[in-house]
């Protein structure tokens, strides 16, 4: 199985440091990290993770931070 998990960052510059820690934690899940933005104060950010065991958690942790929207993708 594979998930992708994306999320919109509304405060970019607000939450940076929150949403960092949080990938940092969870980095031994995520293969493929990669930022969208535009000089702006939204941002997209996709991550391929290389197992599905700690992806509720992290999940969750994004869903905490203030202005994240989280979007979750299986393939199975």
């Amino acid at each position: 199985m594979k998930t992708i998990l994306g999320f919109k960052v509304s405060n970019r510059l607000e939450e940076v440091d929150r949403v960092q820690d949080v990938l940092t934690e969870k980095g031994n899940i995520i293969d493929t990290r990669l930022g969208l933005h535009q000089d702006s104060e939204e941002g997209i950010i996709l991550l391929e993770l290389n197992e599905d065991n700690g992806c509720e958690e992290l999940e969750s942790k994004l869903n905490s931070i203030e202005g994240i929207e989280v979007k979750k993708i299986t393939f199975s």
